[in-house]
């Protein structure tokens, strides 16, 4: 039964409003908590700015290594203070429109009939994720990023034209302002999204028929449009290489370089690093997003929509891209987090991806029981067991790692997460110790971020599970 062609948009209005108050609705259960992250570093990079520019120093040390996305959110931090504004409400608020953007742009662009549908789903997939209990209300932000890089790969991938009922103003528009925005919240934004552009055209003509008519309107799309996207793109590499100048006389990041130096794993502790940034309990990719996922999946196909091979292609190019990426930094999880932080922008911006980029099924597919059918049949039981058991596992982890933020004091939640056992709490130890001693965690001997300490705490983070166990309000 295809719901699009038969649910009125009045019914859908409805439906989608309904969504909204029962699971925004937990978010009011459990009192507010803002997430420090690196807020403390960054909230006064743009009085700092101006207070270089007025004393003409350069280089301008006293700024944070964090790029210009980090000034702009400060700001708007200096800009909301003037109206007695508190720095988490400020913040709260920017999280919560850049994280509302893709009903923007699914109305602009697409229009309203499939605006209530792609809203519904992203609304249940986002709002059934651990993002919204520690990460709306925070000093991070990797929502913004996540946006921002998600919304500029659809209008990408929507361009060259494989959709019809596209508003090409609405979506030229959302193009260039992402394009300009996306690469300004890390430095290595931009390497990651050019080489998922040109993998996932690449890919996806290898695994498709040379006749089929999809592959000629890419690659006529991309002969014609590619050398203007990336045209666009040099605005960005320009406030990057300006920024950067500005504060170390490099258009490099220095303090990332310098930070990598001394403290990036070795290639096996990498591969650990990688594997934990997916697998681990403590929100990993997979127990991080899994419910989120299912659900969006789950409503794709009841909803009567199918899903565009090349938007699979170039999430998964770009989700595994990241998660090497930062499987070779000290920290894959970033440090002060709730779950894998790091990768949220990538995850986030593929959920936006494959929901911009949805059609009307037009064929008939197996229905959810006709599928389950066939996998039973075809396979042994001892497989079907192992599936359906470790699918299970799965998503109550996922479950119980998403709900339990919002029935239990998250500040408690966040500290076991971080230090769940003896290896971190003595990590803790020798840490305070150095810093009494030198100041300065880098001067350690043999370096601090690379020492068994470090790397014991690191594991046993990564197989901690948080539980309810214990927890005391």
């Amino acid at each position: 039964m295809n719901l699009y062609s038969t649910i009125s948009i009045r019914n859908k209005i409805v439906l989608l409003f309904v969504f909204y108050i029962v699971l925004i609705a937990p978010l009011f259960l459990s009192a507010p908590y803002f997430l420090l992250i690196d807020y403390a570093i960054w909230n006064q990079d743009y009085e700092k700015l101006l207070s270089c520019i007025e004393i003409n120093m350069r280089p301008c040390g006293d700024v944070s290594k964090f790029p210009a996305a980090y000034l702009i959110n400060s700001y708007f931090l200096n800009l909301f203070k003037n109206f007695s504004v508190s720095h988490e409400i400020t913040l709260f608020l920017l999280n919560s429109f850049f994280l509302s953007l893709p009903l923007v742009f699914f109305l602009m662009v697409r229009g309203l009939q499939f605006s209530i549908i792609a809203g519904i789903i992203y609304t249940c997939s986002v709002l059934l994720s651990a993002v919204p209990s520690y990460y709306l209300y925070s000093g991070g932000i990797e929502i913004q990023s996540g946006v921002m890089t998600g919304l500029f790969l659809s209008s990408f991938l929507l361009s060259y034209g494989a959709t019809t009922k596209l508003n090409k103003t609405s979506l030229t528009l959302f193009l260039i302002v992402t394009a300009i925005l996306f690469p300004l919240y890390k430095d290595t934004n931009l390497m990651v999204i050019i080489i998922t552009i040109i993998l996932s055209k690449v890919i996806y003509q290898f695994i498709s028929e040379k006749q089929d008519k999809k592959i000629e309107n890419i690659n006529h799309y991309f002969k014609g449009n590619l050398f203007r996207i990336f045209a666009i793109l040099l605005v960005p590499f320009s406030i990057m290489c300006s920024y950067n100048y500005f504060k170390y006389e490099s258009i490099l990041p220095v303090a990332y370089l310098q930070e990598a130096d001394f403290a990036s794993p070795a290639i096996l502790k990498s591969v650990e690093f990688l594997f934990a940034s997916i697998y681990s309990p403590n929100g990993g990719v997979l127990i991080f997003w899994f419910v989120s996922f299912f659900v969006a999946l789950s409503l794709i196909h009841y909803l009567g929509m199918r899903i565009s091979r090349l938007a699979i292609i170039c999430c998964l190019i770009l989700v595994i891209s990241s998660a090497v990426g930062f499987s070779l930094w000290w920290a894959p999880f970033g440090w002060d987090s709730w779950g894998n932080r790091m990768m949220i922008p990538s995850v986030l911006a593929s959920l936006i991806i494959l929901t911009s980029t949805l059609t009307v099924r037009t064929k008939q597919i197996y229905s959810g029981k006709d599928a389950l059918k066939y996998i039973i049949s075809e396979n042994s039981r001892v497989k079907n067991i192992a599936v359906f058991g470790g699918t299970f596992i799965i998503l109550y982890l996922s479950i119980k790692f998403t709900l339990l933020p919002y029935f239990h004091d998250k500040s408690i939640l966040l500290r076991n997460a971080m230090y769940p056992g003896d290896a971190c709490q003595t990590m803790l130890e020798v840490a305070i110790n150095i810093i009494n001693e030198t100041g300065n965690l880098e001067l350690y001997p043999s370096g601090y971020w690379r020492s068994n300490y470090y790397y014991e705490c690191a594991r046993e983070r990564f197989l901690h599970s948080p539980s309810s166990y214990g927890l005391t309000n």
